[in-house]
């Protein structure tokens, strides 16, 4: 039995073929460049935020002065305002981030606080209501290493029996035992307009006495 001649297509099969795996090559190549467009970015992108979060530190940057205020009320209120400086801040000791625990204890913080408000008011009550551990950064350059301070801000309410006085005071404590003693704001001066009248300008007067004498 004779077997059947196998039909053959026009054109040029070897040619089509290796225009296809052109075609396929071609293909791979864009899309290893695509993909290798995509890392390159990615690590651009990456290495921008690295820079970033090393140059600008979430830690808040600290200006000349940082402060905070205090009020008390008996017959007038009076106005405090504790502040450190960032030189004062810097020279005291850093947190290790390996240690759990900061260069001074809360204890030690609210014992000096109390010291402090003793000092300043005289021996009243106060409760510590709040005890705040406050990070700032203290660089002074543009390197990538960052100078982080840690400060203690210990919040107190006045305890009274007649309710004649109140008080609210916030206490810095610096990390070497330093307490910042807040100081007495003066009270802004108050301008007194004077008293509105219905007399006529001093001006007009001298000027009808000027042309009576004439």
């Amino acid at each position: 039995m004779t077997q059947p001649h196998p039909v053959e297509l026009p054109g040029r099969p070897w040619k089509r073929s290796h225009f296809t795996l052109a075609v396929i090559h071609a293909v791979a190549q864009l899309w290893v460049v695509r993909w290798n467009m995509r890392i390159l970015g990615f690590l651009v992108l990456l290495a921008f935020v690295f820079r970033l979060s090393a140059a600008d530190s979430p830690v808040p940057l600290m200006d000349n002065v940082w402060s905070i205020g205090s009020e008390l009320q008996t017959s007038a209120p009076v106005q405090f305002m504790s502040r450190v400086t960032r030189e004062q801040l810097a020279r005291t000791p850093a947190w290790d981030p390996a240690s759990e625990f900061p260069p001074l204890s809360p204890r030690k913080a609210e014992e000096a606080a109390r010291a402090m408000l003793n000092k300043l008011l005289g021996e009243r009550r106060w409760s510590r209501q709040d005890i705040l551990l406050k990070p700032f950064d203290v660089t002074t350059d543009d390197g990538d290493h960052r100078e982080i301070r840690w400060l203690y801000v210990l919040h107190f309410g006045l305890l009274t029996d007649t309710g004649d006085e109140s008080g609210a005071f916030n206490i810095i404590v610096l990390m070497d035992g330093t307490v910042m003693e807040p100081k007495p704001v003066a009270p802004k001066p108050v301008i007194q307009k004077p008293p509105a009248t219905n007399a006529p300008p001093p001006k007009a007067a001298a000027t009808n006495q000027a042309n009576s004498k004439l």
